[in-house]
């Protein structure tokens, strides 16, 4: 008892909670429950991990160049300005680069991205463009088929979060970089059919796919190393359409360079 006491205290502590030890500790939550009571744990952790997948989207082709005029305008872009978006921006630029070539970016490329940014371009758009010009070209021609560990990952994320089945045949002859762009620009595809139809269901198709890429443990970041799928829908709701999805971008990149290395 004088234990769990103290673990409570512990994790409730301001200081203690923002370096992310409630998360570690979450296997405590039924012992607080029992002897604590259960607001006791709601104020620790927060209300329990209920979050389920939605029904996957399908992709309509023919209509999806049409979406874009059915959703609306992103109040949340106006939330972010000043020096918080640059900074904010400059902080994707770096992590865009590094997660989709595995090189950190120069200075000119900084430079490009950010005018490219200010000048009204979304993160998306950089994406985009980064993984479509010639520098990526050429990599998706090196010889680098999928670690047995990417190509497990590619199937289950496949099939889970986008609804497309994925066999291991069809991944033999493409490389790492090809499997990358295709299996994030599918994502990207899904996030606007969500936003189109169902916001709510976007945000916990993004919680659920959270959670379980934090349980790679691959994350130097707090949030993305958190395995709440409240936590991440949370955080989703606050945040632009063009933030979540350059989340997605970045983990789904990370995560794969991370599995191509082992076996």
């Amino acid at each position: 008892m004088k234990s769990i006491l103290l673990t409570a205290l512990l994790i409730t502590s301001p200081i203690v909670k923002a370096e992310g030890f409630a998360d570690k500790l979450s296997g405590m939550r039924p012992y607080v429950e029992k002897f604590l009571g259960k607001d006791t744990a709601v104020k620790i952790w927060g209300s329990k991990d209920n979050v389920k997948l939605p029904a996957i989207p399908t992709i309509n082709r023919d209509s999806k160049s049409m979406e874009v005029y059915n959703r609306k305008k992103d109040a949340k872009e106006s939330l972010i300005t000043g020096d918080k978006k640059i900074q904010s921006d400059l902080y994707f630029v770096q992590e865009v680069v590094q997660s989709t070539r595995e090189v950190k970016a120069n200075r000119n490329e900084i430079n490009k991205w950010m005018g490219t940014l200010t000048q009204g371009a979304t993160r998306e758009g950089v994406y985009r463009a980064l993984v479509l010009d010639a520098y990526y070209a050429r990599l998706e021609n090196y010889d680098a088929p999928l670690s047995p560990a990417a190509k497990k990952f590619t199937i289950l994320f496949m099939k889970k979060y986008t609804g497309k089945e994925i066999t291991e045949d069809k991944l033999v002859n493409i490389n790492i970089y090809s499997v990358k762009r295709i299996i994030t620009e599918r994502a990207l595809d899904i996030i606007d059919s969500y936003l189109s139809q169902n916001e709510d269901d976007l945000y916990a198709w993004y919680g659920v796919l959270s959670k379980e890429l934090a349980g790679y443990n691959v994350w130097e970041s707090k949030m993305r190393s958190s395995k709440s799928a409240t936590r991440h829908m949370a955080w989703a709701k606050k945040v632009p359409h063009q933030h979540l999805k350059s989340e997605v971008v970045i983990k789904l990149h990370k995560l794969m360079n991370r599995l191509q290395k082992r076996n």
